[in-house]
């Protein structure tokens, strides 16, 4: 944990940013992933994980797409 925090301080993130951020980078499906997907990934509310995201998409760190079929996702 003491690594993760230090390496995300570094690039001035904070550990759940980091945390969303390295599960994008495993991500095997070229679609991206659901809020609820990630949300069950991570063990965190989809409601905590809107506030992550928006703050990494200020940072331009990561981009939301709108599903064509459902505007849910």
């Amino acid at each position: 944990m003491r690594e993760s925090r230090a390496i995300a301080t570094r690039w001035g993130l904070t550990l759940p940013q980091f945390d969303v951020l390295a599960e994008l980078a495993r991500d095997t499906n070229p679609g991206g992933f659901t809020f609820a997907h990630l949300s069950r990934l991570l063990l965190v509310t989809s409601g905590n994980l809107t506030g992550i995201v928006d703050r990494l998409e200020e940072q331009e760190l990561v981009r939301r797409e709108p599903d064509k079929k459902d505007r849910r996702v």
